[in-house]
């Protein structure tokens, strides 16, 4: 069920891709949404903390945590 521990090296090797590409995707999305010029405040704040998150969780990922 879970994968066998490995070490940085390897996890940079094996990282997944595509899994980036989403993270990556969805933080372009949410930057999108949250700059059009028609977004009211409440959602501003939304989309500006859900592209916080993102970020986030794209530099644990990177980091290999």
């Amino acid at each position: 069920m879970f994968k066998r521990k490995t070490n940085i090296s390897e996890f940079e090797r094996e990282k997944p891709l595509l899994t980036y590409k989403l993270i990556q995707g969805a933080i372009y999305k949410y930057e999108r949404l949250r700059d059009d010029r028609q977004t009211d405040t409440g959602l501003f704040e939304v989309y500006s903390k859900v592209v916080e998150d993102l970020k986030s969780i794209q530099k644990s990922f990177v980091a290999g945590e």
